[in-house]
């Protein structure tokens, strides 16, 4: 091919970038695409100076899931007869709320034990005021009528371990609250 002449690699460079020009005009969320080039190709040029590069959301390296503890817990609300109870309907709070402030008041009382007492190893008498305290906290938030229907809420928590290569699971009630 000659220098000059149609059909040249400045030719295909025009085509392409017509191309890319008319793909940008189709799309209806150019906001959006706009920050997956921002986020995929600006952003981790600007970091590649720091010690760790690339290192945000959601292109994060950071290994929260690499290792696991043997034990965890969760807990739940139900009602006197032991019924769980759809603690969001009542109160509007969800589960991840209440889990958060029970491990705050756990927390509390580890400070001024002044100990590094994990949850497993607490007393049951701890946990229990600790879950009492959680309940007084959410019962403000309930419906009055639904939770007088109830008669009053147990707070319970799920202490799951993995032993022996199994799952245990061990459920304790933490807390009780009656309707006066």
């Amino acid at each position: 091919m000659l220098l000059g002449s149609s059909g040249g690699v400045g030719d295909d460079t025009r085509i392409m970038g017509r191309r890319i020009i008319q793909w940008w005009r189709d799309q209806p969320l150019k906001m959006l695409w706009g920050l997956v080039i921002l986020t995929a190709g600006v952003v981790p040029g600007l970091t590649r100076g720091t010690a760790k590069p690339g290192e945000f959301y959601p292109f994060s390296n950071f290994p929260m899931y690499s290792r696991f503890s043997a034990s965890t817990y969760y807990v739940y609300v139900t009602d006197l007869t032991d019924q769980p109870v759809a603690i969001t309907w009542l109160t509007g709070k969800v589960l991840s709320n209440l889990k958060k402030q029970y491990d705050s008041e756990l927390r509390e009382m580890k400070d001024v034990m002044g100990g590094e007492a994990r949850v497993e190893t607490m007393a049951l008498e701890q946990r229990v005021q600790a879950g009492e305290k959680v309940l007084k906290w959410l019962v403000p938030f309930a419906h009055e009528a639904d939770l007088a229907r109830l008669g009053g809420l147990r707070l319970k928590q799920v202490n799951i371990t993995w032993q022996q290569g199994a799952i245990q699971k061990e459920m304790l009630a933490v807390g009780e609250y009656r309707v006066p």
